[in-house]
């Protein structure tokens, strides 16, 4: 981890690095799992049981897909700003 923190300390500020260092250090030495409660947790602040990422990945590419077929049949979507999707306005 020493030689982990000095590479970070290269690219950032030290501060930084330390606290990545520190993070890392606690997933090698308690691992990365979840705890009592914590499913639970979530489940509440997403308002569903968490998916695999592969499902999520998987359903967020099909989306991504149904979308672009929608915009090539209909031309540009709004999006939440009211700004369209696609569109060749410039900010």
């Amino acid at each position: 981890m020493d030689a982990f923190e000095r590479q970070m300390q290269q690219t950032g500020p030290s501060w930084a690095a330390f606290d990545m260092r520190m993070m890392f250090q606690g997933y090698l030495e308690r691992g990365f799992t979840a705890g009592k409660g914590d499913l639970e947790a979530v489940t509440g602040l997403l308002g569903h049981a968490p998916r695999a990422y592969g499902d999520f990945a998987r359903e967020t590419a099909l989306e991504c897909r149904r979308r672009a077929m929608v915009i090539k049949r209909s031309g540009p979507l709004p999006n939440r700003t009211g700004r369209t999707v696609g569109s060749t306005e410039v900010a």
